[in-house]
């Protein structure tokens, strides 16, 4: 597919440059995807576990920004 292609393309050159790591386009999208969808296809039963804790609009933000760590971390050089 033309996506990842070019996707991995991009990432070959920034690694090249020292400006990120070298990783598997089809893996990072894999892992956008899963950190997205799971929290909110798991949340029922999150809360559940987490007798009610989770605040819809709280738990959006602070995963928001986990995923955005976690994606980062994998990336960073």
């Amino acid at each position: 597919p033309w996506l990842i292609a070019s996707l991995q393309r991009q990432i070959d050159e920034y690694a090249a440059r020292g400006e990120c790591r070298k990783v598997d386009a089809a893996m990072l999208l894999l892992d956008i995807l899963s950190l997205n969808v799971f929290c909110f296809v798991t949340a029922p039963m999150i809360n559940t576990l987490l007798n009610g804790a989770i605040k819809t609009e709280d738990f959006a933000e602070r995963r928001k920004k986990e995923n955005i760590e976690t994606i980062m971390q994998k990336l960073r050089p």
